[in-house]
């Protein structure tokens, strides 16, 4: 992992960080090899200490990839964490996408089933490697 730069890049050639918060470590681990072959810097969040470690003022993140629950941590700390960051942010669920839904707050990007994260960024990693993020 390269370490984490406390203001936004300038130029198209700067490493995007991007904040990975997953308790599975095995998944986790897997999406942050897959980032860093893409040249993208991940930056791991297990758990709720992890997290608030990881989301103190000055960080910088261009894209925030979350599961909706995260141990020791309540759905709207999370929420009002992750909104504090100012980057896009995608949810990840074992919910079906509906109930995922209910309550999602405007800055998240987008709220997904489990199934669907590895489809999603293979879309959006080129788009996130470019000069401006669109997602």
């Amino acid at each position: 992992m390269i370490p984490l730069r406390k203001e936004k890049p300038m130029g198209k050639h700067s490493m995007k960080n991007v904040l990975l918060v997953d308790g599975a470590a095995m998944s986790r681990k897997l999406l942050a090899v897959r980032l860093q072959s893409i040249d993208l810097n991940p930056v791991e969040a297990e758990n709720a200490q992890d997290l608030r470690k990881l989301t103190a003022p000055g960080l910088a993140y261009d894209l925030v990839v979350a599961e909706q629950s995260v141990p020791g941590l309540e759905k709207e700390e999370l929420f009002e964490r992750l909104k504090g960051l100012g980057c896009p942010v995608l949810i990840f669920t074992d919910q079906l996408a509906g109930e995922a839904k209910e309550g999602k707050p405007d800055f998240v990007r987008g709220v997904f089933h489990k199934s669907q994260r590895n489809e999603l960024l293979d879309r959006k990693s080129t788009r996130l490697n470019s000069s401006h993020i669109t997602i």
